[in-house]
């Protein structure tokens, strides 16, 4: 985050601190606002620094329409912002919200209102009333891969190849959409049963980089072999922006692919399927899933995901459980019986 990124009345993190009526000057405000900067730039990861950048243009809009403050905001403001975004948003963005906004007024010297005792009752009050489980992407399981798979190699392009490549990888690694763009092809290595291992140096839950060896099947393998054959690369990113001018061949692009190209391969399967739409959480969600209903250990299953806990596992196969329940084995123990 650079200097010129500071947070502003208008949404980007540029100067409204230097316009806020603060109890500190406005160059008081600016330079702890860049001293901050510097230290989190280095510490902090680039998604948390976009986020919090995010966040804040969500409550500068919200401030904009009404001529609130945004910065400082009084606790009303604050309260006004949770209640107008409850009916929008899960519990849980609301709480990272108070998290930014929170951070942006203790780094500029100012009184925090998201500590107030009314915020903080009134982020409860919403829990309460609307619940607090956040909402789960649409799983994409194997059987949808092997669908897909099926559906994209009758299609010859570099873009069929590259995608249902990506798909399987996701799938194989349960890689989150951040990590599937820095995938290199240095860090695939093959096995001689036809098998891989995808490293991967950095992740949400491994900011310091220790690095992580996830399994590629040999059905993943070969794909992503006959995309990197195709599109004639062999080293770099492994997944690559492909520009396709009217009328005119394929374009391969140097530089990896972006989040947002990500999400569209994710909406552009499962259009192919026509189920519900996919988002880059879909493999996770669906590999986990795949995992619980062929009884494989939880704890295996979270370090598969490298969740931290194996609260992410539960939430995420509580349909499969659901249906293993006591109740569930004790109603149709009675139907065997009574057939």
């Amino acid at each position: 985050m650079t200097d010129d990124r500071l947070p502003s009345h208008h949404g980007t993190l540029s100067g409204s601190l230097v316009t806020a009526r603060a109890p500190l000057s406005d160059q008081d405000i600016h330079e702890r606002l860049k001293h901050w900067m510097s230290y989190a730039g280095r510490a902090l990861a680039k998604n948390t620094l976009l986020a919090i950048e995010s966040d804040w243009k969500v409550f500068c809009a919200f401030c904009a329409v009404r001529s609130l403050r945004p910065l400082p905001a009084d606790r009303t403001t604050v309260e006004q912002f949770l209640r107008y975004m409850a009916s929008s948003r899960a519990t849980t963005t609301l709480g990272r919200y108070l998290s930014s906004i929170s951070t942006l007024h203790q780094v500029a010297g100012l009184d925090n209102p998201c500590i107030t005792m009314e915020v903080k009752y009134t982020l409860q009050e919403i829990r309460r009333n609307y619940g607090t489980a956040p909402r789960q992407a649409h799983p994409l399981r194997l059987e949808h891969l092997e669908q897909l798979t099926s559906h994209y190699t009758d299609i010859d392009s570099l873009t069929a190849r590259r995608d249902i490549a990506l798909l399987s990888v996701a799938y194989d690694a349960m890689l989150r959409t951040s990590e599937i763009c820095t995938v290199k092809v240095s860090d695939l290595s093959i096995s001689d049963d036809g098998t891989g291992i995808v490293h991967l140096t950095h992740s949400k839950t491994d900011q310091a980089g220790q690095g992580a060896e996830l399994f590629l099947s040999d059905q993943t393998v070969a794909l992503v072999g006959e995309w990197l054959e195709a599109a004639n690369i062999d080293s770099g990113a492994l997944f690559r922006g492909i520009k396709r001018p009217f009328g005119k061949q394929e374009i391969i692009q140097d530089r990896a692919i972006s989040r947002s190209t990500a999400y569209r391969i994710f909406r552009s399967a499962s259009e192919m399927l026509g189920g519900e739409p996919w988002s880059g959480h879909s493999t996770r969600v669906g590999a986990a899933q795949d995992l619980v209903e062929a009884n494989m250990d939880t704890a295996a299953i979270q370090q598969a995901g490298r969740w931290a806990s194996s609260q992410m596992v539960h939430r995420y196969s509580r349909k499969i459980t659901a249906g293993r329940s006591a109740m569930a084995k004790f109603r149709q123990s009675r139907k065997d019986n009574n057939d």
